[in-house]
């Protein structure tokens, strides 16, 4: 169906954000009141709810600072990233020297997630072995990021399929030590074979490995369900989810340099990739 000759685009992205966001601030709002809840201001949880709950005839400007209240002011940003388990790069830094690393970034496309849960995201890693802080140059990174740009985004954007086999191909002595979950051994050797032609390597596939389960359907449900944590429920983590990944940057991790250099960016997420 086509949009009216008179379709006003301001107005409909008003109306689906009111739609939208007054749904997820009446969610968070819950303990106020339901649907039916009168707005009142005689409350400090009350006053918050007026205040993020978007108006028919608000303008941009009031829209925004609604927004801004919300996700930045009262959930101080928690909705834009994930929470993190690790440790700052220089403390990190302080007790473990390392070799060169790359890191490759794959990602779901917004548009094949499964509704309530968020984009798969993974990340696969080698080492330069043959290089360190002092050897390796700008040149040589560069040459690297080429490589990647030309393996990975060149022509059709790589992509590969996760899923719920748990693959390993180690070598060390070439700088590699994959853990891959994938959708069957045909994707895993997609990945490993794309990833080695970086360094012109080819694999040795007597060292690919598959670890498998005696109960994966147990172990690995494609919907886990809800549990009760400290009173609430909560949808609980998929283990093993199946989906489509495709790469999105790749980046260099060098000891010393407390914050990793982008070598590939083809979609411009950050500044002074080596290459875009």
């Amino acid at each position: 169906m086509t949009l009216a000759e008179n379709f006003n685009s301001a107005e409909h992205l008003q109306d689906v954000l009111f739609k939208v966001q007054n749904k997820i601030v009446r969610d968070e709002f819950n303990d106020v009141g339901d649907d039916d809840w009168v707005p009142s201001i005689a409350t400090s949880r009350g006053s918050l709810r007026v205040a993020c709950t978007h108006d028919d005839r608000d303008s941009v400007d009031m829209t925004n600072l609604r927004l801004w209240l919300f996700y930045v002011v009262l959930r101080k940003c928690v909705d834009f990233h994930p929470a993190i388990f690790g440790t700052p790069s220089t403390s990190f830094q302080e007790t473990t020297k390392y070799y060169p690393q790359i890191h490759l970034y794959f990602e779901e496309k917004t548009t094949e997630v499964e509704a309530g849960y968020k984009a798969l995201r993974s990340q696969v890693s080698l080492r330069l072995i043959d290089e360190s802080a002092s050897t390796l140059s700008v040149a040589d990174a560069t040459t690297i990021a080429n490589r990647i740009k030309s393996l990975f985004v060149s022509g059709t954007r790589f992509f590969w399929k996760r899923g719920k086999f748990l693959f390993s191909y180690i070598d060390q002595s070439k700088g590699y030590y994959f853990q891959l979950l994938c959708f069957s051994e045909i994707e895993a050797k997609k990945i490993i074979e794309q990833v080695l032609d970086i360094r012109s390597h080819t694999p040795d596939w007597k060292l690919l490995n598959q670890k498998t389960n005696a109960e994966p359907v147990t172990a690995y449900p494609t919907v886990p369900g809800n549990k009760t944590i400290l009173g609430k429920s909560y949808k609980q983590p998929r283990r093993r989810p199946v989906g489509t990944v495709y790469f999105t940057h790749a980046v260099v991790h060098v000891y010393g340099k407390p914050t990793p250099t982008v070598l590939v960016d083809p979609d411009r997420r950050y500044r002074n990739a080596l290459v875009n």
